[in-house]
């Protein structure tokens, strides 16, 4: 306590004093260890400390992607959200079992809690939950109130992610203020975490959007990191796989970083970082299992007649089945994409059908397939897909002028899987029907 202290006495000297710690040796991670939370707090704007110590916490959401309405993405705000949540007492009651967002869509709690004593703020009750809209992917939820039910309990956050989140854990707790770290990921290619900071004025939410890309900017030319880290947030630490340019997403090449963090300013911020390159010493192959690919095309075989063995017309239907049946294998996952170039993605390959079925030459072929693979409604597809992209890329970069390299990038990626369907490569091909079947949207539930 005498170090905390001497930094709320001299805090132009918590930086100089933070470096000086990254030493070796146990008492240097000791020193570390005690100056985190300090300089966390000693970062935040000195004006957020005169506000009213229940406003809700602030800086840039995730979407909401169930409304109250119980619809995927139909347009609701972060207010509209938050006005759906209950917080009456009967409801902590039954907290275990009993969701306090109140949305048409079906909703489980998958756990729920409280921290009933902390050196700063009142008890803290929180609650977990899965949402399933009709219409949409499943999401989850995460609610963090303070107070005593039944007396003056107030929201604190409130975030919804397509992937999950963890259950609260405080990671901090001292006279200087209270830190809760809640993990997250988005869909398996990003951070969602929360961070929130109890002072003794008021909560804090960190800003934690930035770092991701100040990483990339940091690398050398030609490497990335591109998914989620795991972030550990009592050292300020974090390593990640680098992706080489050319890299598959499966597959990094580049090596490690070893990421250093600071709170600056209530913003997540890299403070260095250490690069490892690997050197490859020979060409990177994508090597898929032959029993799994053999198995795959034993039970084709099995569920269709052997087009070799049947006329034109015969084979044209075969061929129209194989490909519904292609489409139709991820139509009803209910996982659609929710970022800018998946999206854009999306409308390239359905204009790349429709392209495909106007000039195909084989009627038969075309009366086979499913009403959803048709040429009108592959433009209907790709015309939302187009839409909702350049809608969501407006909000999120404040311009269209970005979205053209977007588009540019998602041609080229739906070329490729139009050329592989033309050639009529059997093992790569049917993978256009797959994304299809990925891409498909009931436009008519979303009007």
């Amino acid at each position: 306590m005498f170090l905390m202290q001497k930094f709320r006495q001299y805090p132009t000297s918590g930086w100089t004093l933070y470096q000086s710690m990254k030493m070796g040796g146990t008492l240097g991670k000791y020193l570390k260890r005690l100056a985190i939370i300090t300089l966390a707090f000693l970062s935040l704007p000195t004006n957020a400390f005169a506000q009213d110590s229940h406003d809700k916490t602030t800086g840039s959401a995730l979407p909401i992607g169930v409304c109250p309405d119980g619809r995927y993405e139909s347009g609701c705000s972060q207010s509209d959200m938050e006005k759906a949540i209950t917080l009456a007492k009967d409801y902590f009651i039954t907290l275990r079992s009993r969701c306090l967002y109140q949305s048409e869509a079906r909703c489980w709690v998958i756990s729920s809690g409280s921290f009933a004593s902390m050196e700063r703020g009142g008890p803290i009750i929180w609650q977990h939950m899965q949402l399933m809209p009709a219409d949409g992917p499943t999401h989850e939820m995460i609610i963090i109130a303070e107070g005593v039910p039944g007396d003056d309990i107030k929201l604190i956050t409130a975030r919804q992610v397509w992937g999950y989140f963890n259950s609260p854990d405080m990671i901090e707790n001292s006279d200087d203020g209270v830190v809760f770290h809640i993990g997250g990921n988005v869909g398996g290619k990003g951070n969602a975490d929360i961070l929130l900071a109890r002072t003794k004025a008021k909560w804090i939410k960190i800003d934690m959007d930035r770092w991701f890309d100040q990483v990339n900017a940091l690398l050398p030319p030609g490497f990335e990191i591109r998914k989620s880290v795991k972030i550990d947030f009592r050292e300020l630490f974090a390593s990640s796989p680098v992706w080489r340019e050319g890299d598959g997403e499966c597959c990094a090449s580049g090596g490690t970083v070893k990421i250093d963090y600071i709170h600056r300013d209530g913003v997540l911020m890299v403070s260095r970082l250490t690069f490892d390159e690997a050197k490859p010493v020979g060409q990177t192959q994508y090597i898929d299992n032959p029993d799994i690919e053999a198995a795959a095309q034993q039970e084709q075989k099995e569920t269709l007649p052997d087009a070799d063995s049947v006329n034109d017309d015969a084979k044209a239907k075969i061929d129209a089945e194989r490909a519904n049946a292609a489409f139709r294998k991820y139509q009803n996952t209910k996982i659609h994409p929710v970022k800018v170039n998946r999206m854009s993605e999306c409308a390239a390959y359905w204009n790349r059908w429709k392209y495909s079925v106007d000039s195909m030459n084989n009627a038969t072929f075309v009366e086979g397939l499913d009403p959803a693979l048709l040429s009108n409604n592959a433009e209907e597809q790709s015309s939302y897909w187009l839409e909702k992209a350049k809608t969501k890329n407006r909000l999120e970069q404040g311009d269209d002028e970005s979205f053209d390299a977007i588009m540019a990038k998602s041609d080229e990626i739906g070329d490729e899987a139009y050329a592989q369907w033309v050639n009529g490569d059997l093992e790569s091909g049917y993978k256009l029907l797959n994304k299809l079947g990925a891409c498909y949207a009931d436009i008519s539930s979303d009007m």
